[in-house]
């Protein structure tokens, strides 16, 4: 590990692969080499000793297109090693819908052919070790990512992610006492099926973000012997030690992990926040390589996102209301917000003005959540793969995270708009955020503090500077413009350092 990775200071920038920025032009001023459907940003970026890999990741958020910012990440990972050259594939749980739409995209680019698609049925076990079959598809999407699904509607009630990070927990540990074989049923019965397909693709890489993942490969010979095994971090939930360690659904759940993590050939933290927290923690050394610049692009035309006028609209935002993720908060400012229309019907005296608060759920949100936006005015949305419409009708995007983020893309996205983020002081939010615009302090989730259920106590918060910071910005419509051109201009010209084959040249360092 040692011999890929370095610890950055807090005098360097954000990414240590970067390049000189480039003058703040189109995209298309600086391509060097035309994709069937995309421009290519990366003038000037050569690669010594270049190898053909093939890359495999395993997604752990349901669907083709997963809402995750950090799914989203990888899959923008994926899409730049695969124009780059590069066979890529990723396994993932899909929705119907998802495959739906999935063949109507190449029907429309002329790219559809019955033959080049698998499906089938695979049979998995369930908590009760009772046999069910799974339906599962294999196909080449639009951009040429090989993709091997398992029906997301049949596998959630089978396998669903926690268990499956309990199974990997016991196979563990077992593996520790000398127990190779003790690995749960239901376990290998999904491991068997991921070993296949592995060794029908034969990577030269396997991308991970999880225990089962890690466990599985590393039970392979033939992997290890021949490819290269990475994680990327994306939460500290992730990491086996440390005062996050297990603290979502789906996150680490033994410290016997650690020393699978010490014989990963590759480690990958998304900030350096994250990387401060590895070392600190795990003492793993880890590449501190952020969510890929293609994140932020349009996958079609490689043009940077339009800027947004949003000012008049005078709406609120917040995405994935979750306890972790500041949910107290927002719902503080949306009553605050309700009890303005009670008490004052717009009192001009007070200069007290009313917004529109509005909520997209996500996986944080429960019913009782929903129920309470709502009742405090909030107007609640279905989760979206495409936020590219949702930022047409977002004056302010608020996000009050309570926990470490190890990013926060969506304040990146959104300012990459135009679009001011009043957010919290904690985790990568502020590297996301490029410290520009409000950062607040909050009561932050220390880790330690837990419920019977293992899960995070959430502290109690106060919503007041929040709504002080709410009214500066959407009060003074100058004050509003020239943050959000602060915004923009700052975080696009830092998107524009990005070495956008810094991932494809670490992935080449720990190839085998």
């Amino acid at each position: 590990m040692n011999r890929f990775s370095r610890i950055y200071t807090e005098s360097e920038e954000l990414t240590p692969r970067s390049s000189p920025a480039a003058s703040d032009e189109s995209l298309q001023d600086h391509e060097i080499e035309q994709h069937p459907r995309v421009v290519s940003p990366d003038h000037g970026q050569e690669i010594n000793s270049y190898r053909e890999m093939r890359v495999a990741m395993v997604q752990t958020a349901a669907g083709l297109k997963p809402p995750s910012g950090g799914f989203r990440g990888n899959y923008a990972t994926l899409f730049a090693l695969t124009k780059h050259g590069h066979a890529t594939m990723q396994f993932c749980w899909a929705y119907r819908k998802d495959i739906n739409s999935a063949v109507a995209e190449l029907k429309a680019e002329k790219k559809f052919q019955v033959s080049a698609w698998k499906w089938g049925r695979t049979p998995m076990l369930n908590a009760n070790l009772e046999e069910v079959q799974v339906t599962y598809w294999k196909f080449k999407n639009v951009h040429d990512i090989l993709c091997v699904a398992l029906d997301a509607e049949e596998m959630i009630p089978t396998y669903p992610n926690n268990l499956q990070q309990v199974d990997a927990a016991t196979w563990i540990e077992a593996s520790l006492i000398g127990q190779t074989g003790e690995q749960p049923a239901r376990a290998k019965t999904y491991a068997d099926w991921i070993q296949d397909n592995l060794n029908e693709f034969e990577p030269t890489h396997v991308v991970f973000n999880d225990a089962f993942a890690n466990v599985v490969t590393s039970n392979m010979p033939k992997v290890r012997k021949t490819t290269a095994r990475l994680e990327i971090i994306h939460t500290l939930e992730q990491l086996p030690a440390g005062p996050f360690a297990g603290g979502i659904s789906g996150g680490a759940k033994t410290s016997a992990e650690l020393p699978l993590f010490r014989e990963l050939d590759g480690l990958v933290a998304v900030s350096k926040a994250v990387q401060k927290y590895a070392k600190q923690y795990c003492d793993l050394d880890a590449e501190m390589i952020p969510n890929h610049a293609w994140s932020y692009k349009d996958k079609d035309t490689g043009d940077w996102p339009r800027f947004r006028k949003n000012f008049a609209k005078q709406n609120v935002v917040m995405i994935n209301p979750a306890w972790v993720k500041g949910y107290e908060i927002f719902l503080g400012m949306a009553r605050q917000n309700k009890q303005r229309v009670v008490e004052n019907n717009w009192d001009e005296l007070l200069n007290r003005p009313v917004y529109n608060f509005i909520a997209y759920s996500s996986w944080g949100s429960n019913p009782e959540m929903v129920r309470d936006l709502q009742a405090a005015g909030v107007k609640m949305l279905d989760p979206v793969t495409d936020m590219e419409p949702a930022f047409d009708n977002i004056s302010v995007l608020i996000v009050p995270s309570l926990w470490q983020e190890a990013w926060g893309l969506i304040a990146t996205e959104a300012q990459l708009r135009g679009i001011p983020v009043i957010a919290s002081n904690v985790g990568g939010l502020p590297e996301a955020k490029r410290y520009v615009g409000p950062l607040l302090e909050v009561n932050k989730i220390d880790g330690t503090k837990r419920k019977e259920d293992g899960s995070y106590a959430i502290p109690s918060q106060d919503v007041k500077a929040w709504m002080r910071e709410l009214d500066i910005l959407l009060c003074d419509k100058d004050r509003y413009e020239a943050q959000s051109h602060m915004a923009y201009y700052t975080t696009r010209q830092w998107v524009r350092q990005f070495d956008v084959r810094g991932m494809e040249k670490y992935l080449l360092s720990v190839m085998k």
